[in-house]
């Protein structure tokens, strides 16, 4: 999906506050992938 979106931009129209938030998005990414890694196991 994030794929998507980045293909979806036009580089030259894309606005500062769309790069902004998906460097967000990409936090939100990393936050989520480090909470899985110290999920113990099941």
């Amino acid at each position: 999906m994030f794929a998507e979106v980045l293909d979806s931009i036009d580089p030259d129209e894309a606005e500062l506050e769309d790069i902004d938030r998906l460097l967000a998005i990409i936090d939100e990414m990393e936050m989520k992938v480090e909470q899985f890694k110290k999920r113990p196991d099941q």
